[in-house]
């Protein structure tokens, strides 16, 4: 593993897919990765069964970022991603929201 433990997904960028599970598992990840995916796929069936899952309004003005808001997760959800992703701030969190620059 690598030794900041925090990268531990750094070599299974470059590994096969065992190399990478065992990195996942030796790092504590599998439960984080398996609630994951276990969202995805609600989500995704979700828009498949033709159910809205996210609304996207566009930025106002030239230097204004678009704002997308995945509107099908729970409370315990958002908490959830915004823990996993947390590259927002809190009150977006509690919001569902994120920012996009497509400008």
């Amino acid at each position: 593993m690598a030794s900041n433990p925090s990268r531990w997904w750094q070599p299974a960028l470059e590994s096969g897919p065992e190399t990478a599970l065992a990195l996942e598992q030796a790092a504590g990840q599998q439960q984080r990765f398996a609630d994951i995916d276990a969202l995805s796929a609600r989500l995704l069936a979700t828009g498949l069964a033709g159910r809205p899952i996210a609304t996207i309004v566009p930025g106002r003005g030239r230097h204004t970022p678009d704002t997308g808001k995945v509107t099908a997760l729970s409370r315990d959800e958002e908490v959830f991603c915004a823990g996993i992703f947390g590259s927002r701030s809190s009150s977006d969190a509690a919001r569902g929201t994120c920012r996009r620059n497509s400008r």
